[in-house]
């Protein structure tokens, strides 16, 4: 399922039992059993590729559908046709990256040696079922999420929220664009920090690679290559002499052999590339492959560090949490956000504006990660670098989602405050006179935006905002805060969106600060509940897209440093 800003958008995926009346008592492994694995492997792959772009347009689904369902039985796509014109109004998918890496994980769990190069017509039809098949086996696991008798924004979530986040970064595809320069931020940190410069020389010997900057430019290059033959096969295969090439592409090969099937997926998006010959290497998912350039970079370089026994200064690391906290602290604080927020804000005519190090030179401990008054208009900012445990997600219940929200949000396990409880703890110091040093302005005469700024998407599903800020509202009120400011409802905004209109957000900060107060009008004033519970993030998106939409002059600049200008150019089209 899909959703657009003020309006559900519902995408049907068609299962199994919708053409067929034998899922109970039938398995993947008879439909599979007999058709070579490379061949099942290339297939799926391949049709990824098609809808990398466009995996909810029904002209795309429609035409995969034709080009897969050319040679079977006639009475199969009479059967086909028939329920498309049952569902003639619906958005209805069939391809989906869910469906494909479930059953590519399958085919590699119970891989077969076979070298065909043809499907019989029977074969062709057995994959189609086995491919409808995985899809209502992991859609039918909605079943249980009970359905309310009333619709409000409460109910909306408790329904739609466990639905659409356990796979919410795969509904849509990756933005290399974005990656490319949070990956730059990355690695150009690592290159000065003496600790993360021992976490790079790791990281680069595990990927058979002498430099980082080699390492972007070899999965840009096999990225803008294929995606501008999408139509052809997606296998790539490497014409050189130069061995580091392979062994780079190697690097990246996932190793089948007692291969764990992973409900994350964990496995091919460490490794999204299967070799299937001596030059012939297939790229498994596309999006998959693009989140190595940064998103799934830091889990990577986690467990790294954790084979090859690191430490931080002379602690050795323990675990992923140890190694992602010491990354959120070192890098994505200081060295992304800080800077990133510089160039957002750096032309505002500001009475304050100051970054977390900032306030904590002049205030002391228990400070916002960045703080900016204009006029008699107060912004508070807190970054959050935190990931939603995929273990929650794939609970499908809402309790358990609430619980850690709540632990993310509010107050961790052991009670220390946590993005909502900070920024009230930072709204009692203000009522207390602790910011008097830093406020141009009598408290009581200024007015306070709260902001939680967050790096994962899941965050930012439709209903988190509303959520996040009726616990806010509480919280103001137990603690009696409103008696004496005037405090505006929480927004919650993701990272990368500030990063795609940062140009036009340096040039005109206006733009973003009025639609702070626009969106809070627009859920405030709003009778319809599903526009009360849309994102921010859906919200800037929808209003200046399709006039501020410009390349990233910050991408242009890193992509001149890496790429020939014929190869840039291509890259920026795309």
């Amino acid at each position: 399922m899909g959703y657009k800003i003020g309006d559900l958008n519902i995408y049907l995926i068609l299962g199994y039992s919708e053409f067929f009346n034998d899922f109970d008592s039938v398995n993947l492994n008879e439909f599979l059993n007999n058709i070579p694995s490379k061949l099942i492997l290339e297939i799926i792959a391949h049709t990824d590729a098609q809808y990398h772009l466009s995996e909810t347009k029904q002209n795309k689904q429609f035409e995969i559908l034709n080009a897969w369902t050319s040679r079977f039985p006639y009475y199969i796509i009479e059967k086909i046709n028939e329920k498309l014109h049952f569902f003639n109004k619906t958005n209805i998918i069939f391809f989906n990256n869910i469906t494909s890496l479930k059953l590519t994980q399958h085919v590699l769990k119970y891989f077969n040696d076979s070298e065909r190069t043809e499907l019989t017509k029977e074969e062709e039809l057995n994959l189609f079922k086995a491919y409808l098949y995985i899809s209502e086996e992991w859609v039918s696991k909605y079943n249980k999420i009970k359905l309310p008798n009333l619709v409000t924004e409460e109910n909306f979530i408790q329904v739609m929220l466990p639905m659409r986040i356990v796979y919410h970064d795969l509904f849509w595809h990756s933005d290399l664009i974005i990656q490319f320069i949070k990956s730059d931020y990355f690695f150009s940190f690592c290159e000065i920090d003496k600790n993360f410069k021992v976490y790079l020389e790791v990281f680069l010997k595990e990927m058979k690679i002498s430099s980082w900057k080699d390492y972007l430019k070899h999965i840009i290059q096999i990225y803008v290559k294929n995606i501008q033959n999408i139509s052809r096969p997606t296998a790539v295969i490497i014409e050189t002499k130069d061995e580091k090439i392979f062994d780079f592409f190697n690097s990246l090969c996932l190793n089948n052999l007692d291969f764990e099937i992973d409900e994350d997926f964990i496995p091919l998006r460490n490794y999204p590339i299967i070799k299937l010959d001596e030059k012939k290497y297939l790229i498994i998912n596309y999006n998959l492959f693009i989140d190595k350039i940064y998103n799934n970079l830091k889990y990577f370089f986690a467990d790294l560090i954790l084979k090859n026994e690191c430490n931080f200064n002379d602690r050795r690391i323990k675990n992923r949490i140890d190694f992602l906290s010491l990354y959120s602290k070192n890098f994505s604080e200081n060295k992304l956000f800080f800077p990133v927020f510089n160039y957002l804000f750096f032309r505002v005519n500001t009475k304050v504006k100051l970054n977390g190090n900032e306030l904590l030179d002049l205030l002391g401990q228990g400070v916002p990660d960045y703080y900016m008054q204009i006029f008699n208009d107060v912004y508070i900012f807190e970054f959050k670098d935190i990931s939603l445990s995929f273990k929650t997600k794939l609970s499908y219940d809402f309790e358990v989602i609430k619980d850690e929200l709540i632990n993310k949000f509010v107050h961790d396990k052991e009670g220390n405050a946590t993005g909502i409880m900070q920024i009230i703890n930072y709204l009692n110091r203000i009522v207390e006179g602790e910011f008097d040093k830093i406020n141009n302005s009598s408290f009581k005469n200024l007015k306070f935006f709260p902001i939680i700024v967050v790096t994962d998407y899941s965050f930012n599903f439709t209903g988190i905002n509303y959520f996040l800020n009726n616990l806010f509202r509480e919280e103001l009120k137990k603690h009696n805060i409103e008696k004496n400011l005037v405090v505006n409802d929480l927004i919650i905004i993701n990272l990368n969106t500030l990063l795609k209109y940062q140009d036009m957000i340096n040039g005109k900060s206006s733009l973003l600060l009025k639609s702070f107060k626009e969106y809070i009008y627009f859920i405030q004033d709003s009778k319809d509940f599903m526009k009360k519970v849309i994102t921010f993030d859906d919200f800037f998106i929808e209003k200046f897209n399709k006039t501020h939409s410009k390349m990233p002059r910050k991408f242009i600049e890193i992509a001149k440093k890496y790429f020939p200008k014929t190869e840039k150019q291509i890259l920026i089209n795309k």
